[in-house]
C-alpha cells in the first residue's frame, strides 16, 4: 500500500512539473517586463553674487527626463523656509522657451519633456544689504502627469551663504575697523619701544 501511495505521489509530481514546463513554452524563465515610464530628475548649481548694494543667490536648475517615454505636464516647484522668504527683496525666474513661471509662488510649468530631453532655468534671489550675512536655501521638486520609475531623484536641496557688501570707512563696520587698526598699531609701537 505504501508503495502504491509513493508511486501516485511521484506521478503527481511529474505531471505538475510537465504542466509548469508546458506553460513556460520552451522551459526558459522570462521575467515580467517593467512598465515603460518617464524618469525625471532635478539638479541645481548655486552661487552668491554682489552687485553694488545688492547681494543674493543665483540658482541654475536643470530638469532632465531620462525617458524612455515623454513626461507631459512637468512641474517644477521651489520651496523655501517662510522666514527666509520674508527677507527676500525680490525673486526673478528666467524660464526656458515655452515654460511659464510665477516668481511669487516659485512654480514653473515646463510642459512636456521628451525622453532624454533637458531644460535649464535660472532663479535669482535678491536680499537687502542691511540684513547682514545669511544663508539662503531652497528645495526644488519636479513632477509630471506620468509615473516616475526613479522618484528619489525628483528633489534637490541647494543652499548658499551670502554676505553683504563691505562698506569701508563709514558706518559702524568702518568705525570698528579703524578703531581695531589704531589699537593694533598702538600695540606695535609700544612693543617696539621696549
Amino acid at each position: 500500500m505504501a508503495l502504491i501511495a509513493r508511486r501516485v505521489f511521484q506521478i503527481g509530481c511529474l505531471l505538475a512539473l510537465a504542466s509548469v514546463a508546458a506553460r513556460a513554452g520552451s522551459g526558459v524563465h522570462v521575467a515580467p517586463q517593467e512598465e515603460a515610464s518617464a524618469d525625471l530628475s532635478v539638479s541645481v548649481v548655486s552661487s552668491s553674487f554682489q552687485t553694488g548694494s545688492q547681494h543674493g543667490v543665483t540658482f541654475d536648475v536643470t530638469v532632465i527626463n531620462h525617458g524612455p517615454l515623454p513626461a507631459p505636464g512637468v512641474l517644477l516647484e521651489a520651496v523655501i523656509d517662510p522666514a527666509s522668504l520674508d527677507k527676500m527683496e525680490r525673486k526673478l525666474m528666467e524660464p526656458p522657451p515655452g515654460a511659464s513661471c510665477d516668481a511669487k509662488t516659485l512654480i514653473c510649468l515646463l510642459g512636456e519633456l521628451g525622453g532624454a530631453e533637458e531644460v535649464t532655468l535660472r532663479m535669482l534671489v535678491h536680499v537687502p544689504a542691511n540684513l547682514g550675512p545669511m544663508g539662503v536655501g531652497m528645495e526644488f521638486r519636479v513632477s509630471s502627469n506620468v509615473r516616475d520609475r526613479q522618484p528619489r531623484d525628483n528633489n534637490f536641496f541647494s543652499s548658499e551663504y551670502i554676505e553683504p557688501p563691505i562698506q569701508g570707512g563709514s558706518g559702524p563696520l568702518g568705525l570698528v575697523s579703524v578703531a581695531l587698526l589704531a589699537w593694533c598699531l598702538g600695540g606695535l609701537r609700544r612693543s617696539a619701544s621696549h
